[in-house]
């Protein structure tokens, strides 16, 4: 019964017509509480014993604000009950800082709230704000601790620090499963498109072309279940084994009051946090290229190429011809023209980094060059470059996700055309070409 119950405030505000992500995001707060929940009765059941009145009524105050994410979910504000149930909790572990001070063991609390705000805010540009508000925070407590003389001592539990530390850990690990859950629904429901181009391809068994595009496509699709299966076992899972071997570390140096140690360990971990963030902001959009009704419409590729460069600030390393209009979307081929010009841009070391763009009106077909001055290709990597997540430098070297030329490979795709590497030498710089129909 308590289960049945349990679960029923965990679903508060899912509406089923949610996709999964948002109603893991949803679940997730609303969990935040109720994971924190035995934590507060615990407490309070040892003050009863204790007999001290203020801390009662003190961890009955927090439990209560803590509880309203559920009534803001109920209602619907689900970013601001993301936002609320972040700012709560960090409020009250500063406030149990400042009390208790470091003894009290509430550090890895403080991580738990960077992950936290990562997981629910990944798909917002302010989530960099959240974790340098939390960051500041913690580091704003810590140092004015030793200069605050509160009006009355209290004395910490010895297994307070083994609570907070558990408590982290089961969030932590109940953010994992759920992050794999969601790859694991998304992969399923991919399974299920596989059987239904299965179905199709029984009833077009007399037309040979057509089952040969069946069958490719069903190949593509195959191989990326296959690398869904490997980021929810390998990519997403490494930022958070970092984390939690950063996290251990932090909890022994602050132990020995090696505060320069333990900042350090937290540039770590908000590396992590942050490429985490990268790859599940670049999954999603690689999955909604497939999922999106494609609207094509007139668009001058010069301006569309302009706002680029600007956005880039790239304007002393583009050079291009005169651009036509074409029936394109214009949202994906930014996204394209993006891409080319960064990569070209990064994977480069020449003294001036160039990217020349260049236009050829075929017959019924609009042709891209993209060439660059940059590093170039090795042979053995040319057939994978265009694989998700396939990368040919270290993340010491140069950030990314290896998903930018899956995503343009997908639009031109989508645009009746394709993308290919036409020429790349080690050293010289690499030629990439896109070409679509006239007539879409």
């Amino acid at each position: 019964m308590i289960s049945k119950l349990l679960k029923s405030l965990s679903e508060i505000g899912i509406d089923p017509s949610y996709d999964v992500f948002d109603k893991a995001a949803i679940r997730t707060a609303n969990n935040f509480f109720l994971l924190a929940l035995p934590v507060y009765i615990f407490f309070i059941i040892l003050n009863i014993q204790r007999f001290s009145l203020l801390l009662i009524v003190t961890y009955t105050v927090l439990a209560l604000m803590t509880s309203i994410t559920l009534l803001l979910n109920y209602y619907k504000m689900h970013a601001t009950a993301s936002l609320y149930i972040i700012y709560v909790f960090l409020l009250q572990f500063c406030f149990l800082y400042i009390i208790f001070g470091p003894e009290i063991g509430i550090e890895p609390l403080f991580i738990l709230l960077v992950f936290a705000s990562i997981y629910l805010f990944y798909r917002k540009t302010g989530v960099y704000l959240i974790v340098l508000s939390i960051v500041l925070s913690y580091l704003a407590v810590r140092y004015y601790r030793p200069i605050y003389f509160g009006p009355t001592q209290f004395s910490v539990f010895k297994i307070t620090p083994y609570i907070f530390f558990i408590t982290s850990v089961v969030i932590m690990t109940q953010f994992a499963i759920t992050q794999f859950r969601k790859i694991v629904q998304y992969a399923h429901s991919r399974d299920e498109a596989v059987h239904e181009l299965q179905h199709i391809n029984q009833s077009l068994l007399e037309n040979e072309s057509l089952i040969l595009n069946q069958k490719n496509e069903l190949e593509k699709i195959n191989e990326q279940l296959e690398r869904y299966a490997h980021i929810a076992s390998h990519d997403l899972k490494s930022p958070i084994r970092s984390l939690k071997s950063f996290l251990d570390l932090a909890k022994i140096k602050l132990k020995q009051g090696d505060v320069k140690k333990v900042d350090e360990y937290f540039t770590f971990m908000s590396k992590s946090a942050s490429h985490m963030n990268n790859l599940v902001n670049d999954l999603l959009a690689f999955s909604k290229l497939e999922d999106q009704n494609i609207v094509f419409e007139k668009t001058d590729l010069n301006k569309l190429l302009q706002s680029v460069i600007e956005l880039l600030q790239a304007e002393k390393f583009v050079v291009h011809e005169d651009l036509p209009e074409a029936n394109v979307n214009p949202t994906q081929f930014q996204m394209v023209f993006q891409n080319l010009i960064q990569n070209g841009l990064k994977y480069n070391d020449a003294n001036k980094p160039t990217v020349d763009i260049k236009y050829k009106n075929r017959e019924d077909t609009h042709v891209l060059t993209f060439t660059d001055n940059g590093l170039g290709i090795e042979d053995k990597y040319k057939e994978d470059i265009f694989k998700m997540f396939s990368r040919l430098h270290s993340g010491k070297q140069y950030e990314g996700t290896g998903l930018g030329l899956s995503i343009c490979q997908k639009t031109m795709s989508q645009h009746k055309g394709q993308i290919i590497l036409k020429k790349s030498e080690m050293g010289e710089g690499s030629t990439f070409e896109m070409s679509w129909p006239k007539e879409l």
